[in-house]
């Protein structure tokens, strides 16, 4: 073996050794120490940015928790609030009920009930301004959509989060309309004299040489029938007319009345049954000289059994049979029946539908046309299913259609096929059409609606109240874009919005229809008259659907947009954690075994860095 003095190869061998051991060693300490395998970038440069990266990641994901966290914080606060005022509104529906109940109130108590109603109007005109989160109000329709236009024909009801604030023109192709159902003409049986008496004023005496003459009034629509009146020879034509008219029975079905040629003529009060159903007859009194012949030639009664003619009813035409009629609202489920008794005109048949729908909240009225014509017509604008209303009838088919209200014991629709029944033709009703910002929309009735994905008017809603298409531009409307939006991501982007329109009472209750006062809004309720209490009805109705729609957005976005996301970024959150413990933290266990191999190692280095340092020492006996 070569001695050498000033290299000790052995030596410099294992302080190398010991160095490279006592540095892991130092290693194992501070990871052991720390908790982390990566305390410096040299420790795994890859490693380290992959960890910074995710650890960016886990604390925006629990910043996204917490933004979650606030923004359900602040939907459950609004939703309290529109809570409060679906409650209100509930309260001043019963007062509207209450003030409809005109028989029993007087003026003292409806003014009570308006009252009251005004007092509530302001407690939720309060609330929509006053209600916050923080120092955020969230019902005035700054956290929504607002508008205004140029046109009062064009309101703006709101939009959604993805409707863009700006100017923009409305045009319209087609405006709405109401599906309505118009009958049959209604028919009465009359008899016409053939000319005009000969004395249509004076004595007939000489004319009828006995004592008297009889009329025989007879036919199914003839109460009682056949009924005699008695024609003496010294009446004139005016008798004869009193005569009729003042009979306590034939007076409840005919009315005896002059033409403009001074022509006699009898004419039934009720809806014909069927052609020949009211007969008219002359036949012989007592006497010698008297005949039919002469009362015949006197009235000039057409000859024969069956000889009634049918002439247009009109609003005083009476019904021959009782009817019970129930409406029924198609969307609603609203259902409200009608009893029409024999006996009732057809302006009261009218009065009495309509009495009874707008009442129950059924969208349909009724109004009488020229010739004793009935039009129902569906309150609500457009083709939708919505716009149904049917009616029934309990008159079975043995009745012809004139006889009742024209059902004919089947169902009258008056829907978007315009209608369904017998003795009925129907008109379809149809939605407004147009475009917003040059955009397509789609048109619900009234309402214009901004398409889904539209670079601008993405859920714009706007009411059109047109009645004729107005050539190029309609309005113009301004629109400010409130939508609340909350950054639910840990990264740029991920964020959602939700818009909240106001809550005051000049917006709610607008798309209330078959309004009879001037009315428009929840702000402009008043119950001091009949109609005003039922048109508040139908107002509060509206009011209440469209803070239940409210809620119902908010509830969604709240249970999945922001629930559902607080719940998979936890999971990511826990996820992506323990990604990055695996590249970052120190496996203790590891760590320990690597600590302990590493100390025995040093201990040995240095035991043998000792020796390797005492070899030289063999020297020393060469040079003795």
């Amino acid at each position: 073996m070569a001695l050498r003095i000033n290299q000790n190869l052995s030596a410099m061998n294992a302080a190398r050794n010991l160095a490279s051991t006592d540095s892991a060693l130092s290693q194992s300490i501070e990871r052991l120490s720390s908790g982390y395998r990566i305390n410096r970038a040299s420790d795994d440069p890859a490693g380290l940015v992959i960890s910074e990266n995710l650890r960016a990641q886990i604390s925006g994901l629990g910043q996204a928790i917490s933004n979650s966290t606030d923004a359900v914080n602040m939907i459950k606060t609004a939703e309290a609030a529109l809570d409060e005022v679906s409650s209100q509104l509930v309260s001043m529906r019963a007062l509207a009920l209450h003030a409809s109940n005109v028989a029993v109130n007087d003026a003292v108590g409806i003014g009570a009930d308006q009252a009251q109603i005004r007092s509530t109007l302001e407690s939720l005109d309060r609330i929509a301004a006053n209600t916050q989160f923080g120092t955020k109000k969230l019902l005035d329709g700054s956290g929504g959509v607002v508008g205004t236009s140029t046109n009062t024909e064009a309101t703006v009801l709101g939009g959604t989060a993805g409707t863009k604030g700006g100017t923009y023109p409305v045009e319209i192709t087609s405006v709405a309309s109401q599906a309505f159902a118009v009958s049959t003409p209604r028919d009465i049986q009359q008899v016409a004299m053939a000319a005009a008496p000969a004395a249509t004023s004076g004595s007939a005496a000489g004319i009828i040489g006995s004592d008297y003459s009889i009329l025989r009034f007879g036919g199914a629509l003839v109460t009682g029938g056949p009924i005699d009146v008695r024609v003496y020879s010294t009446d004139t034509v005016q008798d004869v007319i009193n005569r009729v008219n003042h009979d306590p029975v034939l007076s409840r079905s005919i009315k005896a009345t002059l033409n403009p040629t001074g022509a006699l003529i009898f004419q039934s009060k009720y809806l014909s049954n069927a052609p020949g159903s009211m007969t008219v007859a002359a036949l012989a009194g007592s006497g010698t000289t008297g005949t039919a012949a002469n009362l015949t030639a006197f009235l000039s009664v057409p000859a024969g059994p069956t000889n009634s003619t049918s002439t247009v009813a009109s609003g005083s035409s009476l019904l021959q049979n009782d009817e019970r009629l129930t409406l029924t609202d198609a969307i609603s489920g609203k259902s409200t029946p009608v009893a029409l008794l024999q006996g009732d005109s057809l302006d009261a048949v009218v009065t009495k539908i309509n009495a009874a729908a707008q009442a129950s909240g059924v969208n349909v009225k009724v109004q009488l046309l020229d010739g004793g014509k009935l039009q129902w017509t569906n309150t609500s604008y457009g083709n939708g299913a919505y716009a149904s209303v049917t009616v029934t009838s309990n008159i079975g088919a043995a009745y012809a259609a004139g006889a009742d209200m024209g059902l004919g014991g089947a169902t009258l629709t008056v829907s978007a096929a315009g209608a369904t029944g017998s003795d009925y033709t129907g008109t379809a009703g149809s939605n407004v059409a147009g475009t917003i910002n040059g955009e397509p929309a789609t048109g619900v009735g009234q309402i214009l609606t901004g398409n889904s994905g539209n670079a601008n008017t993405d859920g714009l809603r706007i009411k059109v109240t047109s009645t004729v298409v107005t050539p190029g531009v309609l309005a113009q409307v301004y629109i400010r874009q409130g939508a609340a939006s909350f950054q639910i991501g840990a990264n740029q982007g991920q964020s959602v919005a939700v818009s909240i329109d106001s809550m005051a009472t000049s917006q709610l209750g607008t798309h209330a229809t078959g309004l009879s006062t001037a009315a428009k809004s929840l702000h402009d309720i008043d119950v001091s008259t009949f109609d005003g209490a039922q048109d508040a009805i139908r107002i509060i109705d509206d009011a209440i659907s469209q803070i239940s729609g409210q809620r119902a957005a908010l509830g969604a976005f709240q249970k999945n947009s922001l629930e559902s996301n607080i719940r998979s970024l936890q999971i990511a959150k826990e996820n992506m954690s323990a990604s990055e413990s695996d590249i970052r933290n120190a496996d203790m266990a590891v760590e320990s075994t690597s600590f302990a191999k590493n100390n025995i190692l040093v201990q040995a280095g240095t035991a043998m860095l000792a020796q390797a340092n005492q070899s030289p020492q063999a020297l020393l006996q060469l040079l003795k």
